[in-house]
């Protein structure tokens, strides 16, 4: 739940930006830069959380920031799920050398850095938001290919699958109405967890210049600027990272919760002591 009001909050925040933000992002008022917070000497309530060294408002900045960061997470998802789930679910379904070289690739994937990776390729075809969505999903998609490859290779001896094709069930049928459904849980926590991956790498590409470009506002691209000043106006920096902690650690305790939510096998907690077979479904029937 905690996970989840945190989720939340961000949520509404990222949607609700342009209303609640108190200037534009990109406006520059150099007469006003490096105000602190408001709090402190020197601090304006026009300006809660200070100014940058353009006399831009944080608060606003790093409002947009977040709403890039989830969009481009949401979307790196979607791209990665879509691949991952496709090539592990033809690699358990039919198996023998299409499994076997699938999982090669897979192997290789996960062999490579994921963010030299990302730099390397950004770096040959240019910064652009769908570029960095593209390498992004492209770069998560094992994750998922694992998963549901094991998902589907459990299933795929099961009575009901078998009984599906003895009556005729053609094998993208079997996919679509029995592997996939049966499957779903695993892919809703495994996406819910990749979203926060995505949101730190997002932030460290943008860290690094190749990732959201100025003067689109980002979180990792702030960090990138307050550097420069933590000795003397720490706001720039410690802000857009105590969002980034935030709104990763909410994404990763909402998807903690949901996977022992989803998980049948944490419904039935039996009492300490319990082994025989007997013994466990009178405990279940109690």
């Amino acid at each position: 739940m905690t996970g989840l009001a945190l989720l939340g909050v961000a949520l509404v925040l990222a949607v609700a930006a342009p209303l609640v933000a108190p200037a534009d992002p990109n406006a520059q008022e150099l007469t006003q830069k490096l105000r602190p917070p408001f709090w402190a000497p020197g601090g304006s309530p026009q300006s809660p959380l200070g100014t940058d060294a353009l006399g831009r408002d944080v608060l606003s900045r790093m409002l947009f920031g977040l709403r890039v960061s989830i969009v481009v997470a949401l979307l790196a998802v979607l791209v990665s799920g879509v691949v991952g789930v496709t090539l592990g679910v033809v690699a358990g379904f039919y198996g023998g050398r299409t499994d076997a070289a699938i999982m090669r690739l897979v192997d290789v994937q996960l062999s490579m850095p994921v963010t030299l990776i990302a730099i390397a390729i950004i770096a040959a075809v240019g910064t652009s938001l769908a570029n960095l969505v593209l390498v992004l999903g492209l770069s998560q998609w094992p994750l998922y290919a694992r998963v549901v490859r094991g998902e589907a290779l459990a299933l795929r001896g099961r009575d009901f699958l078998i009984a599906a094709r003895a009556v005729g069930a053609s094998s993208s049928r079997l996919i679509l109405r029995h592997v996939l459904p049966n499957t779903a849980s695993s892919i809703v926590v495994v996406a819910t967890l990749g979203v926060a991956s995505v949101v730190v790498l997002e932030a460290g590409l943008s860290f690094l210049g190749l990732g959201v470009q100025p003067p689109q506002p980002s979180l990792g691209g702030m960090l990138s600027e307050g550097r420069e000043y933590l000795a003397t106006a720490w706001w720039l920096g410690v802000f857009p990272g105590l969002a980034i902690m935030l709104l990763v650690l909410g994404i990763n305790l909402f998807g903690d919760g949901l996977r022992d939510l989803l998980d049948p096998r944490q419904r039935l907690r039996l009492p300490a002591g319990i082994t025989s077979g007997r013994s466990a479904a009178e405990a279940g029937q109690r």
